[in-house]
């Protein structure tokens, strides 16, 4: 009888949701599988790195980490998460 090959996965995205999945699947998967991870730009991480500015190192990422930002809703809608659903308060008009 003889042994199953390997699997081989392949992570699209060199963010941190792709580098997490990518680990967690060696850990289920075991060192024998071929894991892969493709990644659009030069570097890993996503919006997260470090720039240097002048000799000093800066972590960048985001632009906005607010929950409650302009640009983001207060809740999440009821298709991504069905337990924390709800609706945004009506703004009042000028």
């Amino acid at each position: 009888m003889t042994a199953a090959p390997a699997p081989s996965v392949a992570v699209v995205g060199g963010g941190v949701s792709g580098l997490a999945a990518a680990h967690r699947l060696r850990a289920l998967l075991g060192p024998a599988a071929t894991i892969t991870v493709l990644e659009q730009r030069d570097r890993l991480g996503g919006v997260l790195h470090t720039v240097d500015l002048a000799g000093v190192a800066f972590a960048s990422g985001p632009r906005r980490s607010s929950r409650a930002g302009p640009r983001s809703p207060r809740c999440s809608p009821s298709w991504a998460w069905p337990t924390r659903s709800c609706t945004r308060p009506a703004r009042p008009r000028p």
